[in-house]
């Protein structure tokens, strides 16, 4: 009986929590800056898990949305 009520009391509470919250809104298109690349920088070989603070670029390209079916 004991664990009917905590169940409920649990469950009582997780609604009231979800209704609380307010509704996700979707998000807004973000778009990309190419960041800068500096000339004669060393390309690092990193081998296993590092913490890297600087990390160098080697190439950016802008990815679009190219559609599924065209007509």
């Amino acid at each position: 009986m004991e664990i009917i009520i905590w169940t409920l009391v649990t469950l009582v509470v997780g609604l009231l929590v979800v209704i609380a919250l307010p509704t996700s809104v979707a998000p807004e298109a973000r778009t990309a800056t190419a960041p800068e690349v500096l000339d004669g920088r060393k390309i690092r070989r990193v081998y296993g898990t590092v913490w890297i603070d600087d990390p160098t670029v080697l190439a950016w390209k802008p990815m679009g949305t190219v559609p599924i079916k065209s007509k």
